[in-house]
């Protein structure tokens, strides 16, 4: 049976305890990761999709600008792990990391997924310490996608946290938040650069 919280206002971790009797015997979740590629939500879609809340621009939110996935059976790498800690001893099972963080007692499931968005060339290369990240390795990832279909359950989360926190505070906690990031990243690339011989 499949149960999914779209875009309603429910949190992960309200919709957890509404659901508990599926969760209560697991005290880890493995989230499979499934692929958004780097194509960009056409001008004629958003216009028909729900907009973000006044004053947010959409263009910098991943979930907002990227809704084309690979097929959902489709497993990308590893997934990231929800752990119950009421529910083991770290002493006894310690943690082995975050992807599958207790080996023998995080198993796969139906419910949630855990979305991998690639987004635009500059996005990717943003993070001036990861030198995983490369141009090559961006490319070889754009050809290797294969469209599996779009998806919007994510896209209303944004109203949502403006609903739940207010407008003025989930625009400083997420746009602005962006906008600081980015302007620290070009100021390393700045400083980088003239530093270079």
């Amino acid at each position: 049976e499949e149960r999914h919280f779209g875009n309603s206002s429910m949190t992960v971790s309200s919709f957890m305890h509404s659901e508990k009797d599926n969760f209560s015997h697991q005290a880890c979740l493995l989230l499979p990761r499934t692929l958004f590629g780097p194509h960009e939500t056409s001008p004629d879609d958003a216009a028909r999709l729900e907009p973000p809340p006044a004053g947010i621009n959409a263009s910098l939110f991943q979930t907002l600008r990227f809704r084309i996935h690979e097929s959902w059976e489709k497993r990308t790498g590893l997934g990231k792990s929800i752990v119950d800690s009421s529910q083991y001893d770290a002493a006894s099972d310690p943690p082995i990391g975050v992807h599958r963080v207790l080996r023998k007692r995080c198993p796969d499931n139906d419910v949630f997924r855990l979305q991998h968005y690639v987004g635009s060339l500059e996005v990717y290369m943003s993070r001036p310490n990861d030198h995983r990240r490369t141009l090559g390795k961006f490319q070889r990832t754009v050809q290797a996608f294969i469209p599996g279909g779009s998806n919007d359950d994510l896209r209303g989360w944004l109203s949502a946290f403006s609903k739940n926190v207010g407008l003025q505070r989930a625009i400083r906690l997420t746009q602005v938040t962006i906008l600081e990031a980015l302007s620290e990243v070009e100021e390393y690339r700045k400083n980088w650069n003239s530093s270079m011989p």
